[in-house]
């Protein structure tokens, strides 16, 4: 029927919560004043096609179904495909025309398989000029013809019976194309209203029909008519009707019976319970859903679709039943109705009569799930573990099959007999020669006995079937006299016990995985069954879901799981059913568009048998104990589609491009099908060195570019993605002409990985060539003039356009003035080149002085040295010389102005004990404050003892610190006195004047010892020297810092037992370093060197450098 508005009241808390409850994401306030509908005065709502799915199959129609406020008389329904902005009319309904709310019949024009939006507007506009619009348009609704429908019965009247509580229960009934045992979902589009049916599952049936008894809960019938709309689904993204009904208030009438009609034929015992029978009915036709109470016990129950519901009541008991539609548990008369007087008859004197056993774990299981006693399965009869609560039991019953208690002292004795699963031979536990051959119990709880599982050794799974017998007037099992209470040996439990596995199925298959296509669904059970193939049901299962990746054209989000009523969850817990199965699906959701839809893969489904601690169901958990076969099982769903990225690849180009080079990469991206993917889709190239560039035509002669960055993203054209790497400047050359790059393209969560090594060595453009005063000058004076017995060493570096270093080039030396060009290199060391011709440098990453200018004469020099690289530029047919200049000048000693020295290390006050070394260190110094190398100098002691008169103790030259030093040792106290005369270049040269020098030492008292001294502290002495063919060696001595003036002698080491020959002496330096220079007299051949420091009383010990040939 039509109406001006819905009518129905909501009790207070329910439309409080309608602002969280919602519908269709609508919010909802409290009605104003004088308007009882289910909306404001503005508010309106599509209720159909919620599901997403419109199926003209059998009438070729979609029902559309909406609800609207008070202010609302007219709507019009409209849908578009595609264009938000274009919105077509379906249709205008110009009345409620379905108890309150409206609806049409509507036949799309549309193809099949067509996506639309839908919606429904108010008719007309306001005074503003404004549409009003439903907040909960259906978006994406499929309109398809071979999906199958499901129709609501129509009607105008709907009958409703209280149930208590408020709620109030109908019958709904309808068609459906949908195969035969199909579920068929009931709900309410009302705002917060549910559904929920007395029925358990409603199906369809073999001729297309359903039907079933519902209790409405969250209505408050306070209107006048009273409407209200329901709705009817085939489950999650089915076709969906809505109709709606006028509620009209039944009758009920109520009678009770005994079961069968006959309190005699159900064999009750004294203290036992009949069933009694409450039938619920309109007078003429069953109604479900009816709470039914006893007025005197408070036993309550609900009535099944026949209308009936059966309570217990005790023997020789009087009582009566009512329909407790208030939910008070308190009859009404002026609202309920109530049975006659129920009466039952005594029970009968309880007799012994058989046994009967439980097992707490069913008749099959785990023995992991197993927590009861055990008795000895070695032949013996060993009482049952005590230790252990039992889940093995007998009890005794009396002749109407209910529990009673022995008659007097009586034993329970059993035995089992055990058949291996694989077909053995079956054995008796105890054995039958045993004495005794049975197990035996003593102690009862109400004729209720423990019994224990055999513990056998080895294979114990297979079948275990008991036998007991309760004792009579002996406990042995003879001469019993049956009217004592004995029952005599018979089989009362078989249990098979055993290994159980746990198998999802669909399982992986040949690749380990089960594959379901991107947007749908994938179902799956999970068996748990002993190894025999007995099933275990009524276990709890564990399913849980790990998300694997989605890839492109997905938003790379994984959005699969498992379904649990509309949502999507990564975990569910079951419980298997009779055939120890599990049922569960997972579901990909579909995207708006199917050109969006991406496969999700490598997701991992996992079902494991949970822990079970409740004491009422099987496997018994035994409260403290939990029960849990322990089993799992695995695998992995891939959910596929022809559009998404399975696998990607990345070239691998060869190492070796200069700075200023593009290095070609390209990325190959395929579907799960194997074929390339669309054009257009996304590839990310990063690098962590160097930088991406498009322009790779603009100026490449040069070798400069536009760049991208160090990430670009690139889409593929026929399933190939390129991008072009390049490098300028980077420091990571410096060291040895490489850089490394590691080069990663990625896809929608597939990638793949290179490693680029760039090389500076052949360059794209050249840019300079540098002469560098070099780092291991052998002079102190590294950058300034040299005094003529130095050298001046250069470093020789190329760079390329961008300023890196570049190794291997090969430069030309030529120097001006007096001087000699040394540019032989060392025994290469690993990295570095061979050694050149001189006047020819090839360059290298190491400061090994790749020049060297040596001048030729005693006299003042200004040298100009010229590196040229003559250097091919790409894109040039002419060579490109680079060339630098530097100068290395020398200057003649003037000995006359020199500053000569000598000094003894015996202290402030020049005084050491006897028998103590003295060093005496003569140095030199020119004009410019430069150390002087190779004044001969002689030595002349006299004292403290009478071995020394005056004369020549010692004679030497000066190395490359200016010094050299003459040692002795006084025997007695005095003075000794030494004395200097020094002369230039050697013996032969002119003496100088200001290097004839005098020291004094006192041999006397011990000096004071350095308290902190460690006596076993040794300087470390590093001895290096290069190669000069036939010129001077040069030897360089590191020491530690702490041993800064420091006497050290070099000497020349020979073979074994060869003497070794005194060199020199020198004081180290303010760094503990000391330098010398030795004349070449052995023509080109290798000459060894080691140099010893002398020990510093109170600092530290004597110590040896390392051994160091030179030629």
């Amino acid at each position: 029927m039509a109406s001006s508005g819905i009518k129905r009241g909501l009790a207070s808390t329910a439309v409080a919560a309608l602002a969280v409850s919602g519908f269709q994401g609508a919010s909802y306030a409290q009605p104003a004043a004088g308007n009882d509908g289910f909306y404001t005065a503005n508010q309106i709502a599509l209720l159909s096609q919620s599901e997403g799915v419109a199926s003209t199959q059998g009438d070729e129609t979609v029902r559309l179904e909406a609800g609207a406020g008070a202010g609302t008389s007219s709507v019009t329904f409209q849908y578009n495909t595609g264009n938000p902005d274009v919105w077509v009319d379906i249709a205008t309904v110009a009345e409620r025309n379905d108890n309150g709310f409206f609806s049409f019949e509507w036949d799309p024009s549309l193809p099949n398989g067509t996506t639309v939006d839908l919606r429904v507007i108010r008719t007309g506009t306001n005074a503003a000029g404004q549409t009003l619009v439903a907040n909960n348009p259906a978006g994406n609704v499929l309109l398809t013809g071979d999906q199958p429908t499901v129709d609501i019965t129509d009607g105008e009247n709907l009958s409703y019976f209280l149930s208590g509580g408020g709620n109030f229960v109908v019958s709904l009934s309808g068609t459906s194309s949908a195969d035969a045992g199909s579920a068929v979902v009931v709900t309410s589009p009302v705002p917060g209203v549910s559904v929920a049916s007395n029925n358990g599952n409603v199906t369809v049936d073999e001729d297309g029909t359903w039907s079933g008894s519902f209790t409405v809960s969250g209505y408050n019938r306070a209107g006048t008519p009273d409407q209200i709309a329901f709705v009817a689904t085939l489950g999650d993204n089915t076709d969906d009707d809505v109709e709606a009904f006028e509620l009209q208030q039944g009758t009920l009438s109520i009678a009770a019976v005994a079961a069968d009609n006959d309190f005699d034929s159900q064999n009750v015992s004294a203290g036992g319970t009949y069933d009694v029978t409450i039938t619920v009915t309109d007078g003429t036709n069953p109604v479900a859903g009816i709470q039914v109470d006893s007025q005197n016990t408070g036993s309550t129950g609900v009535t099944n679709e026949a209308g009936q519901v059966t309570l217990q009541q005790r023997d020789a008991t009087t009582d009566r039943y009512f329909t407790d539609l208030n939910g008070n548990d308190a009859f009404d008369s002026a609202t309920e109705v109530r049975t006659d007087e129920v009466t039952t008859p005594a029970g009968d004197a309880p007799e012994t009569d058989s046994l009967e056993a439980t097992s707490d774990d069913g008749a099959a299981f785990d023995f992991d799930e197993y927590n009861g006693n055990f008795v000895s399965g070695n032949g013996d009869n060993t009482s049952t573990d005590e230790g252990s609560e039992s889940e093995l039991t007998v009890q005794i019953l009396d002749q109407n099959g209910q529990p009673t208690s022995p008659q007097g002292d009586q034993e329970l004795h059993y035995r089992w007999n055990f058949t291996p699963a694989d077909g053995g031979e079956t054995v008796q536990y105890p054995a039958e020669d045993a004495d005794p051959d049975y197990y035996v119990n003593e102690d009862d709880d109400n004729g209720q006995y423990e019994v224990g599982l055999p513990q056998i050794d080895g294979d114990a799974d297979g079948t275990y079937v008991l036998s007991a017998a309760l004792t009579g007037d002996t406990i042995n099992g003879t001469g019993n006299n049956p009217e004592s209470g004995f029952i005599d040996y018979t089989n009362v439990l078989t249990v098979e016990a055993g290994e159980s596995t746990l198998e999802i199925n669909p399982g992986g298959g040949e690749n380990g995985e089960v594959e379901a296509d991107a947007g749908d669904s994938q179902a799956f059970t999970a068996t748990l069954a002993l190894e025999s193939g007995t099933e275990l049901p009524n276990r709890d299962i564990d399913v849980t879901y790990e998300q694997g990746n989605e890839f492109a054209p997905g938003d790379g989000t994984a959005d699969s799981g498992l379904v649990q009523g509309n949502n999507l969850v990564q975990s569910l817990s079951l419980t298997t059913d009779e055939s120890g199965v599990v049922s569960f699906t997972a579901r990909d959701p579909q995207t708006a568009d199917a050109d969006d839809q991406g496969a999700e893969l490598d997701n991992m489904i996992t079902a494991a048998t949970a822990d079970t601690d409740e004491s009422d169901i099987n496997p018994d958990g035994d409260g403290d104990e939990t029960s849990n076969a322990d089993e799992s099982d695995e695998v992995e769903l891939d959910f596929t589609s022809d559009n998404s990225v399975s696998n990607l690849g990345l070239n691998d180009p060869d190492d070796g491009a200069a700075a200023g080079e593009i290095v070609t990469y390209t990325a190959t991206v395929n579907t799960t099908a194997g074929n390339p993917v669309a054009d257009g889709t996304e590839v990310t190239f990063t690098t962590d060195q160097g930088y991406f560039t498009e322009d790779t035509t603009v100026d490449g002669e040069e070798g400069e570019y536009d760049s991208e960055g160090q990430t670009i993203t690139v889409e593929t054209v026929n399933g190939v993605a390129t991008a072009y790497l390049t490098i300028g400047q980077n420091d990571g050359f410096n060291d040895d002409g490489l850089v490394d790059a590691d080069v990663t393209a990625t896809s929608a969560g597939s990638s793949d990985s290179d490693d680029y090594q760039f090389d500076s060595s052949d360059p794209l453009n050249g840019s300079a060539v540098e002469l560098v005063r070099s780092a291991d000058q052998d002079s102190d004076n590294e950058n300034g003039a040299q005094a003529t017995f130095d050298t001046v060493a250069f470093e020789v570096i190329a760079r390329d356009q961008f300023g890196n270093p570049v190794g291997g080039a090969e430069v030309d030396i030529d120097a001006t003035g007096n001087v000699s060009v040394d540019t032989d290199d060392d025994t290469p060391a690993a990295g570095e080149v061979p050694a050149q011709e001189n006047g020819t440098v090839i360059t290298d990453f190491v400061d090994d002085e790749d020049v060297v200018i040596d001048a030729n004469a005693a006299e003042d020099i200004t040298s100009t040295v010229t590196a040229t690289w003559n250097y091919s530029e790409a894109g040039e047919d002419d060579n490109t010389d680079f060339t630098d200049t530097a100068t290395a000048e020398f200057y003649a000693i003037d000995y006359d102005n020199g500053v000569y020295t000598l000094t003894n290390n015996a202290g402030d006050d020049n005084t050491v004990e006897p028998g103590t070394p003295v060093v005496e260190t003569f140095t030199a110094v020119d004009q410019f404050g430069e150390n002087i190398e190779n004044v001969f100098v002689q030595f002349f002691r006299t004292g403290p003892d009478t071995q020394q008169d005056g004369g020549q103790v010692a004679q030497g030259q000066t190395g490359p610190d200016g010094a050299i030093s003459y040692t002795f040792i006084g025997t007695t106290e005095g003075q000794a006195t030494v004395s200097t005369v020094g002369y230039e270049d050697d013996a032969t040269g002119a003496p100088i004047d200001g290097a004839t020098l005098t020291d004094t030492v006192t041999f006397g008292e011990d000096e004071e010892v350095n308290p902190g001294f460690d006596p076993n502290r040794r300087p470390e002495l590093s001895l290096r020297g290069r190669n000069n063919g036939g010129k001077a060696d040069r030897l360089f001595i590191k020491g530690s810092n702490y041993s800064r003036g420091g006497t050290i002698n070099l000497f020349k080491t020979g073979l074994k037992n060869r003497p070794r020959v005194f060199v020199g002496q020198k004081t180290s330096n303010r760094f503990g370093n000391v330098r010398f220079r030795v004349a070449d007299n052995n023509r080109k051949r290798f000459t060894q060197y080691r140099a010893f420091i002398r020990p510093d009383e109170g600092n530290y010990r004597r110590a040896a450098s390392n051994r160091r040939q030179v030629r």
